[in-house]
C-alpha cells in the first residue's frame, strides 16, 4: 500500500479528486483522508454517506476525520493508495511514522493567511519531533498569479526546517476556467478533468505519475482513455 501525505491549509480538494480519479481509471483503488480541520474535502463535495465516517464521491472513498487516530492497518488489503489530506497541529500524535510515507507534499498558496498557517503548522510538525534528519518534501505550488516570482519567498520561510527538496516544484497558475469547472464538479456529483485547462491536466498528470510510478507513455494512453469516456465521466 502506497502512503502519500499532502500538508496544506490550503484548499486542494479539487487537485486531490482529480488524481484519486485518475487512480481509479488506471484500477488503482484509493482512499482520500480528510484530516483536515477545515474539513475541505467533506465541505465542499456532496457525500454519499456510507457509515463510520466513511463516504463515497464518484466512486472515490472519502474518509473524513476531523480529529483522532488515524487506524491505517486495517485497509492495508483494501486499498493500493491512501492519499492523506493534513493540517492540523499534533501531527505526531495521529502520524507517528510518517517519516517512512512513499510520497510527502507541501502545498503552498501565495495568499498571507495560507502561509501563515502553513508556517503554524510546519513548526508543529517538526518542532514536535527529536529526529533532525532531512525529511524529502515535493513543493506544490498552487494559485499563482502572473508576474509573481513566489518560489524564493517561500524557500525563506520554509528554510529553518530540516528539509531535503525532492525533485523540482510543480506550480499551478489561477486560472478561471479551472474555477468555474471546480464548482461545476461540486454541483454536478462527478469528477470531470476534461474541462480544466491544459496545465491544470498537466499537474494533475505530473502527481499521477509520481505517485503511480507511471511512464510518461503510459499517462498519454490513460489520458486518450480518459478523453473518450468524456460523456459518461465519473461513471464506473
Amino acid at each position: 500500500m502506497n502512503y502519500s501525505l499532502f500538508l496544506s491549509t490550503a484548499d486542494i480538494s479539487d487537485i486531490l479528486m482529480s488524481l484519486a480519479k485518475m487512480l481509479q481509471i488506471s484500477n488503482q483503488n484509493v482512499l482520500i483522508v480528510d484530516h483536515t480541520a477545515e474539513q475541505f474535502l467533506c465541505s465542499n463535495v456532496p457525500l454519499l454517506q456510507t457509515g463510520n465516517s466513511y463516504s463515497e464521491f464518484d466512486g472515490i472513498d472519502i474518509h473524513h476525520m476531523p480529529e483522532g487516530t488515524f487506524a491505517s492497518e486495517s485497509l492495508k488489503d483494501s486499498y493500493d493508495h491512501i492519499i492523506i489530506y493534513y493540517s492540523h497541529l499534533g501531527f505526531h500524535n495521529t502520524y507517528p511514522n510518517w517519516r517512512s510515507f512513499q510520497n510527502k507534499f507541501v502545498v503552498l498558496s501565495p495568499e498571507l493567511s495560507q502561509l501563515n498557517k502553513t508556517t503554524k503548522m510546519m513548526d508543529s510538525i517538526f518542532n514536535e519531533e527529536n529526529d533532525k534528519e532531512k525529511a524529502e518534501f515535493i513543493r506544490l505550488f498552487i494559485n499563482q498569479v502572473n508576474g509573481f516570482i513566489g518560489e524564493s519567498y517561500f524557500e525563506q520561510i520554509l528554510k529553518n526546517y530540516p528539509i531535503r527538496w525532492k525533485d523540482e516544484p510543480l506550480a499551478l497558475l489561477f486560472e478561471e476556467q479551472n474555477y468555474i469547472q471546480r464548482i461545476v464538479n461540486q454541483n454536478s456529483n462527478r469528477v470531470d478533468i476534461t474541462k480544466y485547462s491544459k496545465d491544470y491536466k498537466d499537474y494533475i498528470s505530473q502527481l499521477f505519475s509520481i505517485i503511480a510510478e507511471k511512464e510518461p507513455k503510459e499517462i498519454k494512453a490513460l489520458l486518450r482513455k480518459i478523453g473518450g469516456r468524456k460523456r459518461t465521466w465519473g461513471v464506473s
